[in-house]
């Protein structure tokens, strides 16, 4: 509920958000970024759903096929281009990636049904445990804000310059997110569940 509250609220701010983030572009080019803007935000709910599901899996130590289904995506994305990037332009690299986290969302929905987690949504009752998860989860969540807030700086700034600065910028992000994503996300995700354990011994 709060994913979706969340894109529809990213949806009636596009106007906004475009005016502030996108400030150098063209007319043409400020329309096609707000297509591809509002075609993008069941992103939001697909992908979120997809990171709550797969942290399910991987707090079982069920890390395989919350790994391996990143490649769907890829998978998709690049079967989309292939066969529509003639017909559709952008927007098939749009839908790829749309058909690709939906695609992931199901392959781990039908995971956890077969170990007989509920994908049924449910408060957790108020304990001293959530309370604490909550408390020390309140600063990640502002951490992540401020963070992610700074690419949004960067690229509206990479948007005032010259054509295909705002491209630049993101391929040459991905090659800093290649090297803390194989280096930093796999070891953290492998090495959480054992560190859990560790704290709730006591250990």
């Amino acid at each position: 509920v709060l994913l979706a509250v969340t894109g529809l609220l990213m949806g009636l701010a596009a106007p906004a958000l475009l005016s502030v983030f996108a400030i150098g572009f063209a007319p043409e080019k400020m329309e096609t970024t707000r297509s591809l803007y509002l075609l993008m935000l069941p992103v939001v709910v697909t992908s979120g759903l997809v990171n709550l599901w797969g942290g399910v899996l991987n707090a079982g130590e069920r890390f395989g096929i919350a790994a391996a289904t990143p490649v769907l995506t890829s998978a998709t994305t690049v079967a989309c281009i292939i066969l529509f990037g003639e017909r559709w332009g952008i927007y098939s690299l749009a839908a790829g990636i749309l058909a690709g986290t939906t695609l992931e969302l199901a392959a781990l929905g039908l995971t956890l049904k077969r170990a007989h987690i509920s994908l049924r949504p449910r408060l957790p009752a108020a304990t001293d445990s959530t309370r604490t998860v909550v408390k020390q989860y309140l600063p990640t969540v502002a951490g992540s804000v401020l963070m992610c807030s700074t690419i949004l700086v960067d690229q509206a700034m990479a948007s005032t310059l010259g054509p295909g600065s705002v491209s630049s910028l993101n391929y040459a992000n991905k090659i800093v997110a290649l090297i803390t994503g194989i280096c930093v996300m796999a070891l953290g995700t492998a090495v959480l569940p054992h560190f859990s354990r560790m704290v709730a011994a006591e250990d």
